[in-house]
């Protein structure tokens, strides 16, 4: 193995070092995005949308996907955090909305996962088949974030 030095960037993530951790950012890729698509000088937006349409896209929906366009340039700023120090703990926080998707009532489950206070994974998805309750779509949120963790 060779020693290429203080890692930088990875994997299209730049990498920044200070005396409480490190800053993970996408912000080059932000910006090329950004660039690619023309919206590079665009008003920045505070909050995203669309997660609900991303299989059967249509017309309507190319304005809400600027609107994320313009979330991602509000948001150049900001990356992922890992701290330094022991960790204590080993939390996760899972969430569902059952049958929340009007057009195939597929529940809908999100989850990230905290080692100490640095958040590790995370993920939101539409489950891939219909809970008949709100109480079997919980189970599948958790078992999902579990299973995912220990894979």
């Amino acid at each position: 193995m060779t020693h290429l030095g203080t890692l930088h960037h990875f994997i299209g993530i730049s990498v920044t070092r200070s005396s409480d951790g490190l800053f993970l950012s996408q912000r080059q890729y932000a910006v090329k995005l950004l660039q690619r698509v023309g919206m590079s000088m665009c008003h920045p937006s505070t909050t995203p949308q669309v997660c609900l349409f991303v299989h059967g896209p249509r017309e309507p929906h190319l304005a809400l996907v600027k609107h994320i366009l313009c979330y991602v340039k509000g948001t150049l700023s900001t990356g992922l955090h890992i701290g330094t120090g022991h960790v204590q703990s080993l939390t996760a926080y899972s969430n569902m909305d059952w049958a929340g998707c009007p057009n195939s009532r597929r529940s809908t489950l999100g989850y990230c996962v905290y080692i100490g206070d640095n958040l590790v994974s995370w993920s939101f998805k539409h489950q891939d088949i219909v809970s008949r309750s709100s109480v079997e779509a919980e189970y599948r949120a958790i078992t999902h974030c579990w299973l995912r963790q220990l894979v």
